[in-house]
């Protein structure tokens, strides 16, 4: 049963482990609820896995990806990581380089040290809303906290999305991952 409160946070993980924040969901039911809204003639896969960073640490990041055939269009944090350096000057005038990782959100404003630990359940809350947003919504809706620009993906690739709206959505999507995706199903369509 979905949580009436759309605030309250949510968290994924491959088999739905019990952590200091209470249960957490299992990935692949999320994974589940957005095939069911994918365009069935398309070979679209929205994948999340963990990894450790270092052998025997403890960091155990999430890697999101949509692929489309063989093809990945959009990956998490691979596209959001950016790398600074600085140099400080010591009392011995000896400077000091610091290199350091940030993951950035593509719309901007969204800016924390890496490896990250909060992107991963927001992600999924992002999706989580993507899911249960109401059809007559679901084309015009601005998705305030989706930083990363996963319902552009989610809404080309939804079937709930007709060959009218699709031509529509590619005209005024900017994102290029999503063009592929809507093409592709307009291609579909063409065939058809």
């Amino acid at each position: 049963m979905r949580s009436k409160n759309p605030t309250s946070k949510r968290y994924y993980t491959k088999r739905g482990k019990s952590t200091k924040r209470g249960k957490q969901r299992a990935w692949s039911k999320l994974q589940k609820e957005v095939y069911d809204l994918i365009d069935p003639d398309i070979d679209f896969q929205l994948q999340c896995r963990t990894c450790r960073l270092h052998w025997n640490s403890g960091d155990m990041p999430t890697h999101y990806w949509v692929s489309l055939g063989k093809e990945t269009l959009w990956e998490y944090p691979k596209q959001f990581v950016k790398r600074y350096t600085r140099v400080f000057e010591t009392e011995r005038n000896s400077p000091i380089t610091i290199n350091e990782s940030y993951v950035v959100g593509s719309k901007g404003g969204h800016c924390q040290p890496y490896p990250y630990i909060t992107d991963i359940s927001e992600i999924s809350d992002v999706i989580r809303e993507y899911i249960d947003t109401p059809r007559d919504e679901l084309f015009d809706k601005e998705f305030e906290n989706d930083f990363w620009e996963i319902t552009d993906l989610l809404r080309a690739a939804d079937r709930r999305i007709g060959k009218e709206r699709l031509k529509l959505l590619r005209e005024r999507t900017v994102n290029d991952a999503a063009c592929i995706i809507i093409n592709t199903r307009l291609a579909k369509y063409n065939r058809s």
